[in-house]
Parts: C-alpha cells; structure tokens; sequence
C-alpha cells in the first residue's frame, strides 16, 4: 500500500503543474513512507467503492467495523497488540470521521 500512495503523489504532482500539487503530492509520497497499514486499508476500501462519497463513507465505515477484529503490528496503535481486539482502528476511525465532516460541509 505504500507503493500505491507514493505512486499517486508522484502522479498527482505530475499531472496538475501548479504549486498546490506540488505540496500535496509530496506530502503524499513523504507519508508513504511513514503511513503504513490500517489506514491505507481504509483509504483503498474507499476508493474501491466507487465515486459517490457516500459510497466511500459506506465502505470505510464496513472496514472500521471490520478493524475491531483486528491485532495492531503497526503504527502508534501498535504497543496494544491483543489488546486493540476489540476497538476500532484510531487511524481509520479518524479518516471515517474526516470523510462524514465532508459530507456535511458539502451538503451544506
């Protein structure tokens, strides 16, 4: 997964030459280096789900829930080990919570 986002970064600051892009996608490939797992699992669900936004918050909120079964080995969560069964992954958990505050300020 950390291929995949580099690789968008790079291609993301490629294709729109300007100053934003730029910034994004190199903020993008430096957190590829340092984003691993969880979160990036919440992002590709989302981006398999297909273009409508809900559908994104949909499919991250399955994988959230799915999260809860999950034993962190990576990322800050990771000291837990065993003791993350249970608790959805904080990483995902705050990407679903970016992505319905999105949905809000586009409705509005």
């Amino acid at each position: 997964m950390a291929d995949l986002l580099r690789r968008a970064g790079k291609a993301f600051a490629s294709a729109n030459r300007s100053t934003f892009a730029a910034l994004i996608g190199g903020a993008v490939v430096s957190a590829s280096g340092a984003v691993l797992g969880s979160v990036l699992d919440a992002m590709y669900a989302g981006i398999e789900a297909g273009p409508s936004l809900d559908s994104t918050i949909d499919a991250v909120d399955n994988i959230v829930t799915e999260s809860t079964g999950w034993t962190s080995a990576r990322g800050r969560a990771a000291w837990l080990r065993e003791r993350s069964v249970g608790r959805q992954d904080p990483g995902m958990t705050a990407y679903l919570l970016f992505l319905q505050e999105l949905s809000v300020v586009r409705r509005s």
